[in-house]
């Protein structure tokens, strides 16, 4: 029996299905590594992860990799403008088809070791020599495919054949995203910052659907608290089956952390909004600020993570207020709130600590930790399935 074993047996799970009474999860989910592989093949293998923009793969043949529990998935705009996703493994002898990152394949997927070649359907289109071997049958070799949904113009992929649908399981979330940033379908990527974070990725995401940090954090952490409402009872969070929703109004334009004159114009409010899809996509909107930003992160390790934040917005230059918002969530804010959560890391081995109680109010209000509940609760019947 491991360490981590014995010390979750011996010691006392105070995580309760009460929000109001319940403690965190314990303290070996963020670093231990036996959790960690259970959690590649229990959560991220059966969840819908966060690919691309539709208009980042605008044309035929264009295709991005990412991966999966270890896994390199390969995701195709089709000669039929049908978005597609296969195992980046060719039938024949395990080739890796294509290297990581992105690029353009107009005719063929082409396996670079024997030159296979695969329509982008997945078919195989041809193997040298195949007429020589026996009972060979082309229709027998395509490409493995991965489960493809388009949600607002954002592609996931979900290696779970049997998962159901995004669009089923975050019920409602589509409809906020078109309300607040109408024709996001059509938007494009304008920015994007990557981390490399010392972390395990679930310490991100707490900090991410919690903002009693927020007044109480370092200066620019201050300075964010000035750009919202400081009135609590007017910030409400929401929990839902898989993602919750933090809004609140935003503060005084002639703010300390990014100055704006004209509220945000993309067809919605001008709240300060998120919303957290479990497992770790964020989606924000800012006050001032005409781009809805995405947030991400690629577990590297139980201890480390990249975190990726890009900003999406509408054809055309940017205003001065949405490259000041940029800049000040990208280069000033994140930095800080990943110096807090490294801090967190480092404390998370300490024999002293096992748990931590969320502080949840009956109100529900915007400083109460109860989507960290809610994320915490979602994560833990993940891993027991």
């Amino acid at each position: 029996m491991s360490e981590t074993t014995i010390k979750l047996a011996t010691m006392e799970d105070r995580f309760s299905d009460d929000p109001e009474v319940s403690y965190t999860l314990a303290s070996p989910y963020y670093y231990d590594e036996a959790l960690f592989r259970k959690e590649q093949s229990r959560v991220f293998a059966r969840s819908w992860r966060f690919v691309c923009h539709r208009t980042e793969i605008p044309n035929a043949g264009d295709y991005v990799t990412i991966e999966v529990e270890n896994e390199s998935i390969l995701i195709l705009r089709g000669k039929d403008d049908v978005v597609r996703g296969f195992y980046n493994v060719c039938a024949h002898r395990a080739s890796q088809l294509v290297r990581s990152g992105t690029g353009n394949m107009p005719s063929v997927i082409t396996c670079p070791y024997h030159s296979w070649t695969y329509d982008h359907d997945g078919s195989l289109r041809g193997a040298s020599r195949c007429e020589r071997v026996k009972n060979f049958n082309k229709a027998d070799f395509s490409l493995t495919q991965v489960k493809v949904e388009e949600l607002c113009g954002f592609i996931f992929i979900n290696l779970n054949q049997d998962a159901p649908s995004l669009g089923a399981a975050a019920v409602g979330l589509d409809e906020l995203l078109e309300r607040e940033c109408p024709g996001l379908e059509n938007y494009g990527l304008v920015a994007r910052s990557d981390f490399d974070v010392a972390t395990n990725w679930k310490v991100i995401i707490d900090n991410f659907i919690e903002n009693y940090h927020l007044i109480l954090s370092g200066p620019e952490h201050k300075k964010f608290a000035d750009l919202v409402s400081s009135e609590e009872d007017q910030s409400t969070i929401r929990t839902h089956a898989v993602w919750s929703e933090f809004v609140s109004p935003a503060g005084p334009s002639d703010n300390a952390a990014y100055k704006w004159t004209v509220p945000r114009n993309l067809g919605g409010s001008n709240d300060f909004l998120t919303m957290h899809l479990f497992p770790d996509i964020g989606f924000v909107l800012f006050p001032g600020v005409n781009a809805l930003s995405l947030f991400y992160t690629r577990p590297t390790g139980p201890e480390t993570c990249t975190l990726v934040t890009a900003y999406y917005g509408p054809a055309g230059a940017l205003d001065e207020a949405t490259k000041a918002g940029v800049h000040y969530f990208s280069d000033e804010l994140s930095p800080e709130d990943i110096d807090l959560c490294e801090g967190v890391q480092r404390g998370l081995r300490s024999r002293a600590y096992h748990q931590g109680r969320l502080m949840v109010d009956a109100e529900r209000t915007g400083l109460s930790e109860h989507a960290i509940h809610s994320f915490h609760a979602w994560l833990r019947s993940s891993m027991q399935d």
